[in-house]
């Protein structure tokens, strides 16, 4: 039996393919965990305007109120990891404050994403995340200048 001569064609070829399949696996780590990080800012707002809602539509006033729900909101953000991040919250206008009022409120905070020291740089995505919830009208509470008295709670 012959025996062919080993040689080693084929072998820059299969080198090449090796790096190429290493790049396209870093790369797709880095945009999974890219957007990942988005995923995870989001319900972390989201959690934030959840709890900012709760602690204000049950607040006796909307000045009072909203100190104890930016906390509150705060709070969840801490609770969640995010103690260092900037966050923004537009609070709902304290003129609609009172009895079936609709009290609006948005959390925007900076998602970090990852990068290649060296080759790309770090940056951040803005999150935002907006709720609105009304507030219980059988409650007795200070009234906005907007409260509109008489009829059915919550009716037209």
């Amino acid at each position: 039996m012959r025996r062919r001569p080993v040689d080693e064609r084929g072998v820059v070829g299969g080198t090449d393919g090796l790096l190429a399949g290493v790049l396209v696996a870093m790369v797709g780590t880095l945009m999974i965990a890219n957007v990942w990080s988005v995923i995870a800012a989001r319900t972390d707002a989201d959690a934030a305007v959840r709890e900012y809602l709760r602690v204000y539509t049950k607040a006796d006033g909307p000045g009072s109120g909203a100190a104890r729900a930016e906390a509150a909101a705060r709070a969840a953000l801490v609770a969640s990891g995010r103690s260092d991040v900037a966050v923004s919250i537009t609070p709902p206008d304290a003129e609609t404050f009172g009895p079936c009022g609709l009290a609006r409120v948005t959390v925007r905070l900076q998602a970090p994403l990852v990068g290649v020291p060296g080759f790309v740089g770090r940056g951040s995505k803005t999150v935002t995340a907006a709720g609105a919830e009304v507030i219980d009208p059988w409650r007795s509470m200070e009234r906005g200048t907007a409260w509109r008295s008489g009829g059915a709670a919550c009716g037209g």
